[in-house]
């Protein structure tokens, strides 16, 4: 018979769990003090309206794509970004816009997520012990750390850009065929 055996790994995946969880409480509670700003007013002022007005989830995405062709005729090229700056959740009244730190952190633990999923499991053919430490090593890095703190998951306008790029590229990168 085999017995179940926790083993030094899951340990320690299962403390830097306990320890980022711990670590985002600071940055989640001090987002409650965010606040729309510049370009979240700007964005969103279309999408805001057609919700004001009692339009429809559709009527809030017609907006937000409004929003995206007023800006390719008048402005630069971020238009995903753009969509999804007419999307914050300012749009739904100023108590809602703290839940932006809760959005950009999840896309960013999602993202790095799964690349690290992909490069620990499937590349590497590491344990699930393994990827989990490394991802919650990276996830506190990245949290812990960023260039500038203030800008680095407060303002979706400010971060939305790269960090969802981010994401999408984790996301994206299914390494497999490395090992062919």
């Amino acid at each position: 018979m085999r017995k179940n055996k926790i083993g030094l790994l899951t340990i320690c995946g299962v403390l830097l769990v306990v320890l980022v969880a711990l670590s985002l409480f600071p940055v989640l509670s001090v987002s409650r003090y965010d606040r729309m700003s510049a370009d979240d007013y700007d964005f969103s002022i279309w999408t805001n309206d057609a919700l004001r007005r009692g339009g429809s989830f559709g009527d809030t995405l017609s907006a937000a794509v409004g929003t995206v062709l007023n800006i390719y005729d008048t402005w630069q090229g971020t238009y995903s970004a753009v969509f999804l700056f007419s999307l914050q959740p300012g749009i739904w009244g100023h108590t809602w816009y703290p839940l932006t730190p809760v959005i950009l952190i999840t896309t960013l633990m999602a993202g790095l997520g799964y690349f690290l999923f992909v490069v620990c499991k499937r590349l590497l053919g590491g344990s699930k012990s393994m990827w989990l430490i490394s991802w919650m090593i990276a996830v506190m890095l990245c949290v812990q750390f960023p260039r500038d703190a203030s800008e680095a998951f407060f303002g979706i306008t400010g971060v939305c850009i790269i960090l969802f790029s981010l994401a999408y590229c984790c996301f994206g990168v299914d390494l497999r065929w490395i090992r062919h």
